[in-house]
């Protein structure tokens, strides 16, 4: 697994990427189906599937009365 914390290091990586970027503080069936329609597309395209996930869920900043508490940490 790479972690990668800044987008200027996409700009040096040459292959297609297919991006699946949400909130995963878990993988749920949702989430496994999101991540294996990624891969199988990166596959057919030769390139690489990658997760974008963020530190904190979205409602944390927008409404951070009603946000959930995590299930895992990064």
């Amino acid at each position: 697994m790479k972690i990668i914390r800044k987008l200027q290091s996409f700009a040096a990586y040459d292959k297609p990427v297919v991006l699946a970027m949400g909130f995963f503080d878990g993988v749920h069936r949702g989430h496994c189906a999101i991540l294996d329609y990624a891969v199988a597309t990166a596959r057919e395209i030769g390139g690489e599937a990658w997760v974008m996930t963020f530190d904190v869920h979205p409602l944390k900043i927008l409404a951070p009365e009603s946000a959930p508490l995590m299930i895992t940490s990064i």
